[in-house]
């Protein structure tokens, strides 16, 4: 997967990229301090400048983004993923092993209004690496991300009181606990 140092970005492609990156802590983006000021950034230009703030002799991270054949901007790896597009539109994808993606963000392309599609097997932890992505786009957080909780502690909880190992008093009290993110100080639980 290598990048050919002729390929350039659009303003608008570098622009959102770059947010997405920085917000990541990708080293081309959170260590270069570099700007798109033309209508256009060879991927030469963003390697060389993160290569010049090296260390000990050598850059270390991602030294630019990736971008494919058809000129997206491609991250992949990890829990989150991204597609960049010339226009400056993107999809970002928030994935869950051993699911294709729980969480996926597609902004607005001119025809299209953004879109977000939440799979039933989402939790809070995914949402919350996609509204540090979509902080960093400055764009308004979708009620469904903030609504999104996460349903497997109760769910364990339920299943020990069920098979008795803990008073279904507590495991109520726990849940509740959790939700609200409270400390509970209970006997019971010595």
């Amino acid at each position: 997967m290598t990048t050919t140092t002729n390929t350039t970005l659009t303003k608008a492609q570098f622009d959102v990229a770059y947010r997405l990156a920085d917000s990541q802590g990708h080293t081309w983006a959170t260590a270069s301090g570099l700007r798109c000021t033309e209508e256009s950034i060879s991927i030469a230009e963003i390697r060389k400048n993160t290569e010049s703030r090296n260390y000990r002799g050598r850059p270390y991270g991602l030294v630019s983004p990736y971008v494919d054949a058809t000129c997206v901007v491609q991250h992949t790896g990890g829990r989150i993923e991204w597609s960049v597009y010339p226009n400056g539109s993107y999809t970002l994808r928030v994935h869950r092993y051993p699911y294709d993606a729980v969480l996926e963000y597609q902004s607005e392309t001119g025809l299209f209004p953004s879109e977000l599609i939440v799979s039933d097997h989402a939790r809070e932890r995914h949402a919350q690496v996609m509204i540090e992505c979509l902080k960093a786009l400055e764009v308004s957080i979708p009620a469904r991300l903030t609504d999104l909780k996460d349903v497997g502690s109760a769910e364990i909880l339920r299943r020990l009181a069920c098979l008795g190992y803990i008073p279904s008093d507590l495991a109520d009290d726990l849940e509740d606990a959790w939700a609200t993110h409270t400390r509970v100080c209970d006997s019971r639980l010595i």
